[in-house]
């Protein structure tokens, strides 16, 4: 389902909802749900309302990503007895209401995203990742590209190629946080974790194979880790 409108309209079929139950449960207008379903938008500031009354995951339903249902309802029955979907996520309804929604931008963009002026510029966001956890207005999020951040020792803090992660650049940053890095040599931006030791600063990978970044005068923290979500 590669449009919004098509997955808003599976979220809402999975629910048994008509437009107007679902705009009644999301607290919209009907005419909204159907100008969406017939992809007049390819985004929606309701994405989050949606996904909680129709009972499916809020970044699949935003973004396209991961699957439709949450793991904890992705089987309709409880103990054999049939559920209604919004009564499994009845405790969690109004923290889902309240995420913040951050830009998915590019790493190029985020090298140059705490210098910026005008943050949605440098960003060029098309997409916007609804955010679990609390995070400042200036936040974002990044697809993790390669495996320097994969952790061979199962157990272990782990970011594999494909996971995305939520980025604060007001967050100060100690020793032991995944950060997202300007180096001097480029542009663009890498993610590590930053370590300092006796004095010395540098970013390590958490893939032993790959090296460690002597930090520079150069080097800059651009933000600090907040979560991440990954498909499974």
């Amino acid at each position: 389902m590669n449009t919004l409108g098509k997955r808003v309209k599976a979220a809402r079929k999975y629910a048994g909802l008509t437009q107007i139950q679902l705009a009644d449960r999301a607290g919209m207008d009907q005419t909204t749900i159907s100008k969406l379903e017939k992809g007049h938008n390819d985004k929606s500031a309701f994405c989050v309302r949606i996904a909680v009354a129709c009972g499916v995951s809020p970044v699949w339903l935003e973004t396209g990503q991961g699957e439709m249902l949450p793991r904890q309802s992705s089987d309709p029955t409880v103990s054999g007895v049939n559920v209604d979907p919004l009564q499994v996520h009845e405790a969690t309804v109004v923290q889902l209401e309240d995420f913040k929604r951050v830009p998915l931008i590019s790493w190029v963009a985020a090298g140059a995203w705490s210098e910026a002026i005008d943050l949605y510029e440098v960003g060029d966001a098309e997409v916007f990742m609804p955010c679990p956890d609390p995070i400042g207005p200036r936040g974002f999020a990044l697809r993790v590209e390669g495996d320097s951040m994969t952790s061979p020792y199962p157990g272990h803090e782990s970011y594999p190629h494909g996971t995305f992660i939520y980025v604060d650049p007001d967050l100060a940053h100690k020793s032991g946080d995944p950060v997202i890095a300007k180096l001097p040599s480029s542009n663009a931006a890498t993610f590590k974790v930053f370590i300092e030791d006796a004095g010395i600063q540098y970013l390590k990978p958490l893939n032993p194979q790959h090296p460690m970044i002597p930090i520079t005068e150069e080097t800059h923290i651009v933000a600090v880790l907040v979560g991440s979500y990954r498909k499974r």
